[in-house]
């Protein structure tokens, strides 16, 4: 843990809380923010974990180590261990120190190359039992704490102080280690030359001393080769018949030159005993003495920090009791580790019964291989990439695998498509007679209340493979699924806003697991044909709607209109439902503005003349992407034909008043205001101009729908009748 304001803590924090949110966007209502037509940069993805300091690591990249000593003898003789006279090393003009010494960091990649782990390890001799230390240089008492140390970058003018929390490792005598997670700090400052200060140790004359530290730096960057990287901390105390070796699992490539790199920080061997040996042990339980240019094979532990082409200051080449180094392991023709091999150990190992030391950490990291599955979509009918498809047309791909890592099987398969919201799943089916076959099954979107896909389009297509994906030839198929898709109605094409039916994007997530790598785990997305496996097509097929002109749609919008129903100025709600996916829910304020979730519309549809807006969000579909309707309620508006009549008093009255459409019937009123028609139709006994009005329509279920009364006339008269016998005879009533 830091002291100083290193934001450790904090950033720990934030980064969960930014976790957190992101699942919840993503994962939200189930009227969420829905999915937008917009472009993704699709790539393969491996899931990375945190660093594990147990099991080996998968990463594209490698480890760095670095390190010095913060004590040097007062008088060097060769001819003596760490038990003669040492002083303090202080390089750094810091009046806040009283030792300190630096070491150059160097990650490759630059700027793309990014810090996955970083640990700082420091070791000192106090007297057992003891936190702390009082030392005094050049008249000045300094009070040294075991578990704390001081570490800048150059670039920096002060230090970090650190705190070591968690480890308690005082071993045999005087000896202890403490360790840091610095990882904040180093990718915060990167390369370049760190200081490390104030190292707790006492110099007691006559005794053990050992004063430095080392610093490892696992990296990644995605340009790299993949490698098993191992980092074991606190491996413990070595001495004649003591100690203990690290058993490492690995899947070394199949094909090619390995390179095994190892890294150490040990401190306590000295220069002067030999038969103190670093062996490397393979599967064939062949055992391999390492060396490098600083040291021999019978005394690897000698105080020599082996760090090619890296700055130190100082830079001694016997450092007083610490071994730091990175080194590849020699591999002529693949004969120390084999194409393949599964495990191997590395072992440091004393003999000399005055030899020992201790180790803070071991590293070792080898290439490996990765799962490396290569899923194809191939567009079979209906349409092309590019293309356009219209209203229920419906299109058919078939989706392939091959596995073309060509060293490892690939177990735990499925890939899964998510169908956009303006296509329905129609049917699929596996290839049976491949070496993968397996399952497919298909989820309506959440929210959805029917599982017949006909009627509710998107939601998710699965294929779970049945086995594992054998390791074969790269350009043989190994698995196929058959699958078609169609385009919605015209009413979901033509209503719903913010373009998110302007086309469709369709692509998919293929995921396996590695058979043998730890952490081996592979996210792709579909591969577009034709693609190569240099330079692999993963954008997504996509297509462009053309929308005809819809019945009962007006500058998008669905019309719902009803006349003469009951109740009045209400549409049934089972009259709308039918055209929309079970499980859409309405709502009379637009989606997306201050509590429109209170609108929502549960039963039926209040409308009126002009019509009453309404909103529809589909299962799957974003209350940004709504699809627009109106209800529209509208009584008889049209008049029947009618004509004046005119009759003789005592003689039937003759109407001539017609309908204006067939299947409406005629209704008299005598008055302008009255609400209740005739029971029958006018018939006045009396001579004289009488006025009555007649409407058309319909009694429907006991009450009148009817439109506008329209006036006329009828006219009695009294009339003369002439005999037919005598043309000269009449008879006029009066």
């Amino acid at each position: 843990m830091f002291e100083k304001q290193n934001n450790r803590s904090l950033k720990e924090l934030l980064s969960y809380l930014l976790l957190c949110c992101a699942f919840l966007a993503l994962t939200g209502s189930v009227y969420g923010q829905g999915i937008e037509r917009t472009k993704t940069e699709r790539k393969i993805v491996r899931p990375q974990k945190p660093f594990n300091k147990i099991m080996p690591n998968l990463r594209q990249g490698d480890f760095a180590v670095i390190g010095n000593t913060n004590q040097y003898y007062t008088n060097y003789n060769p001819a003596l261990d760490n038990t003669q006279s040492m002083r303090f090393v202080d390089i750094d003009n810091d009046p806040t120190t009283v030792n300190s010494s630096m070491a150059e960091l160097k990650i490759p990649g630059g700027a793309n190359t990014k810090i996955v782990y970083a640990g700082l390890y420091w070791i000192g001799t106090i007297p057992k039992g003891l936190e702390e230390v009082d030392v005094t240089v050049d008249n000045k008492t300094w009070k040294l704490n075991k578990r704390k140390v001081k570490l800048k970058h150059a670039k920096n003018s002060q230090y970090y102080d650190l705190v070591d929390v968690e480890s308690d490792y005082n071993y045999s005598g005087r000896v202890y280690t403490s360790k840091v997670d610095i990882t904040d700090i180093i990718q915060e400052n990167g390369e370049g030359d760190y200081y490390v200060a104030n190292v707790a140790s006492d110099l007691k004359d006559n005794e053990e001393k050992i004063t430095g530290w080392g610093m490892v730096v696992v990296y990644s960057n995605e340009s790299m080769s993949w490698r098993s990287i191992n980092l074991i901390e606190h491996m413990g105390y070595y001495s004649s018949g003591g100690g203990k070796s690290i058993a490492t699992t690995v899947y070394a490539i199949n094909k090619g030159d390995i390179h095994l790199n190892i890294g150490y920080i040990v401190g306590g061997a000295t220069k002067v005993y030999d038969n103190d040996y670093l062996i490397f042990k393979n599967e064939n339980n062949e055992q391999f003495k390492l060396s490098h240019s600083g040291n021999s094979e019978d005394n690897f532990f000698n105080g020599s920090i082996y760090l090619t082409d890296s700055k130190r200051l100082p830079k001694y080449v016997d450092n007083a009791g610490m071994d730091i180094g990175m080194m590849e392991v020699p591999n002529p023709n693949n004969t120390v580790i084999k194409n393949g091999d599964g495990i191997y150990s590395i072992m440091p190992s004393v003999k000399h019964r005055q030899e020992h030391f201790y180790m803070p950490a071991l590293l070792s990291s080898v290439e490996t291989f990765v799962v490396d599955v290569l899923p194809e979509n191939f567009i079979q009918s209906g349409v092309v990439d590019n293309g356009t498809v219209g209203p229920g047309q419906e299109m058919v791909w078939d989706l392939t695998i091959r596995n073309v890592s060509g060293q490892e099987e690939a177990r735990g398969g499925k890939i899964e498509i998510p169908i956009p919201p303006s296509l329905h799943y129609i049917s699929s089916s596996i290839d049976q007679t491949m070496d993968v076959t397996g399952t497919v099954t298909w989820t309506p979107p959440v929210g959805a209340t029917s599982t017949d896909s006909s009627k509710v389009p998107g939601g998710t297509l699965v294929w779970t493979f049945g086995k594992k994906v054998p390791i074969a030839d790269i350009n043989k198929i190994l698995g196929k699924l058959t699958y078609k898709l169609k385009v919605v109605d015209c009413t979901i094409l033509s209503t719903t806003v913010n373009n998110l039916m302007s086309g469709f994007d369709l692509n998919g997530t293929l995921r396996v697991l590695g058979q043998n790598g730890f952490d081996d785990e592979m996210k792709s997305p579909l591969v577009k044909t034709p693609g190569t496996l240099e330079n692999r097509n993963f954008e997504d097929f996509s297509a462009t709607f053309s929308i005809p002109e819809c019945p009962d749609i007006v500058n998008g919008v669905k019309i719902y209109e009803e006349f003469c129903t009951l109740p009045a100025n209400v549409i049934a709600r089972a009259k709308i439902l039918g055209d929309y996916p079970p499980g859409t829910k309405f709502y009379s304020v637009v989606p997306g503005t201050a509590n429109y979730e209170q609108s929502e519309i549960t039963g039926d549809f209040a409308a009126n003349e002009t019509g009453i807006m309404y909103y529809a969000i589909a299962p799957g579909f974003g209350e940004n992407h709504y699809m627009k309707l109106s209800a529209a309620y509208k009584g008889l508006t049209s008049t029947p034909t009618v004509q004046n009549e005119e009759f003789c008093i005592s003689q039937p009255v003759i109407l001539h008043n017609q309908p204006s459409q067939a299947g409406l019937k005629l209704y008299y009123f005598d008055s302008a205001t009255a609400t209740t028609p005739l029971a029958n139709p006018p018939a006045p006994t009396t001579a004289g101009v009488h006025t009555y009005y007649v409407a058309e329509g319909e009694l429907i279920d006991g009450t009148y729908c009817l439109g506008p009364k329209k006036a006329f006339t009828l006219t009695g008269t009294y009339c003369t009748f002439k005999s037919r016998i005598n043309p000269n005879f009449s008879i006029e009533k009066k």
